[in-house]
C-alpha cells in the first residue's frame, strides 16, 4: 500500500510544466527611473527571456513565464477523454531602458487560459476572420 502514494505523487508532478523567468513585482517596484542600471536589473530579476535594442538606442528587456498544469481528470481512464485538458497561466514583464542603459519604466501582463484534450476539445472550427496562407496547389 506504500506504493499508491508514490504513484499519485509522481502522476501529479508529471502533470505540471513551467518555463521562463518568474518576476517578483516587488523587485520591479524598487527600481528607480534614471538610476537603476541594466546590470542591477539583471542581478535582481535574472537574465531576460529576450532583449531588444531599438533604433533610438533604447533597450527593451522581456521576462516571460508560463506554467501549465494538466487537469487531474486527464489521468482517469475514459473520463480523461471527456474532461481532460490543461490550464495555463502566463506572465510577462517588459522593462524599458533609456539610451544610457538606465531604467525607464516597466509594464506587465498576466493571462490564464485552458485547453481541452480528447473528445472534450471538440471539432476545430475554422476562424474565417484570421489571415491564412494560401493553400498549396
Amino acid at each position: 500500500m506504500k506504493t499508491l502514494p508514490v504513484i499519485l505523487a509522481v502522476t501529479l508532478i508529471a502533470g505540471c510544466a513551467s518555463s521562463g523567468v518568474k518576476v517578483d513585482q516587488s523587485k520591479v517596484s524598487a527600481f528607480e527611473r534614471g538610476v537603476t542600471t541594466r546590470a542591477q536589473i539583471e542581478t535582481a530579476l535574472g537574465r531576460p527571456t529576450s532583449a531588444m535594442v531599438m533604433r533610438d538606442g533604447k533597450t527593451v528587456l522581456t521576462y516571460t513565464f508560463a506554467n501549465a498544469q494538466v487537469r487531474p481528470e486527464s489521468f482517469i481512464p475514459i473520463v480523461g477523454m471527456f474532461a481532460g485538458g490543461t490550464d495555463v497561466r502566463a506572465e510577462s514583464v517588459t522593462v524599458y531602458l533609456d539610451e544610457h542603459g538606465l531604467y525607464d519604466g516597466a509594464d506587465s501582463v498576466a493571462s490564464e487560459f485552458g485547453a481541452a484534450t480528447g473528445l472534450a476539445a471538440g471539432k476545430p472550427q475554422p476562424r474565417l476572420d484570421q489571415p491564412r496562407a494560401p493553400e498549396p496547389r
